[in-house]
């Protein structure tokens, strides 16, 4: 309540609370699949062309993670390129929907950045996080968290809604937007500073349509 209070009012929040995200996905559960259908969803199909576009030839990344994964929606374009899949959400119910494909060699019912925490440095060469970073405001500590657990080749596909820089002008914030709906825009220049921040070299950025939204 106090998180979508704070997008009707325009207040300056830094990320969505994680009992909000989880309680939203959870109840989201049982008819997400269906709603994304319905909004014609690209994205997974969208990272997966990317990811080969600048993966090699015949891409098999050793360890792979689907960080935010949902009901695994990426899972069989992840795992036809991974030796080890891992994916994790902050949902429970998500998380059990994704166990349901049997395609995942672990998962876990986690926030991102603490997960992070337990995992060893370098430990994936690939992530993505389809749909997640709308659901954070400052990117600079995710950035950093997934970062840690990359090799120096590894990569990162993610997307994020855009805020265009007329709208961050006329904020004159600090490069992202809490809108009404409960999700973040960001402008282009947080996600590259932040990246470069993070260590990450960002080799290609795109726009795209993720979704056709209902009226």
């Amino acid at each position: 309540a106090q998180h979508a209070l704070a997008a009707l009012s325009g207040s300056d929040v830094k990320t969505a609370p994680e009992a909000y995200v989880a309680a939203l996905f959870d109840d989201y559960a049982d008819n997400f699949e269906e709603s994304l259908q319905d909004l014609g969803y690209q994205v997974p199909a969208l990272l997966e062309t990317l990811v080969r576009r600048f993966a090699p030839p015949t891409p098999t990344f050793t360890q792979v993670l689907d960080a935010g994964c949902g009901t695994g929606l990426m899972a069989p374009a992840l795992r036809n390129m991974s030796t080890s899949l891992v994916g994790v959400d902050l949902s429970p119910k998500m998380v059990a929907r994704a166990a349901e494909r049997g395609l995942y060699d672990h998962l876990a019912v986690a926030e991102l950045v603490g997960f992070t925490t337990t995992e060893n440095i370098g430990t994936f060469d690939l992530i993505v996080a389809a749909d997640v970073f709308v659901y954070i405001g400052d990117l600079g500590q995710v950035l950093d968290a997934l970062a840690r657990v990359m090799p120096p080749q590894g990569l990162l596909a993610f997307t994020c809604e855009r805020l265009e820089d007329a709208e961050h002008d006329a904020i004159d914030g600090p490069g992202w937007a809490l809108q009404t709906s409960g999700r973040f825009r960001h402008a282009p220049v947080h996600v590259h500073v932040q990246a470069q921040r993070a260590g990450l070299n960002l080799v290609h950025a795109e726009e795209i349509t993720p979704r056709f939204e209902l009226g």
